[in-house]
């Protein structure tokens, strides 16, 4: 089964949230959200990478309140938008599946737009790499960024 999550880097630190599959076959972002400041270490943004990802479900109940999926992760960044939210923010997806975790970068094309990945940016490691490479990796793709 494919896991998803995504994470964020603002100006003050990074952002983390699972993805999860709706029984309606929609993605959504999930528990649990977390902040980490600027000074964090890669050991620590890649068990950052691995809680999030480990958390991500499929055959969630689709929402039937959009604005609340978004809530969680505004209130995380300290905005009331998604434009707000949009400015000064680089996006990284994140998945595993088969053993293997892929960092992809996202352009960002602001909030009419959203996140769009850049797929042939891609990195690619093995889940049991060691924590270092995994927070590493996620460095790496928002180097990619757009």
């Amino acid at each position: 089964m494919a896991k998803s999550a995504a994470a964020y880097k603002r100006k003050s630190g990074f952002l983390f949230h699972s993805d999860s599959e709706t029984t309606d076959g929609v993605w959504i972002a999930s528990p649990p959200f977390i902040s980490l400041d600027d000074k964090t270490s890669v050991i620590e943004l890649g068990e950052t990478i691995l809680k999030v990802i480990s958390s991500s479900k499929t055959n969630v109940e689709h929402p039937t309140d959009w604005k609340s999926i978004n809530k969680n992760l505004f209130d995380l960044a300290g905005v009331k938008s998604l434009s707000s939210f949009m400015n000064r923010i680089q996006c990284c997806t994140i998945e595993e599946l088969d053993g293997i975790i892929s960092v992809i970068p996202n352009r960002n094309l602001g909030a009419k737009e959203g996140f769009v990945p850049i797929n042939e940016k891609k990195i690619m490691l093995k889940s049991i790499s060691n924590l270092e490479d995994i927070g590493k990796a996620l460095l790496n793709g928002f180097d990619l960024c757009d």
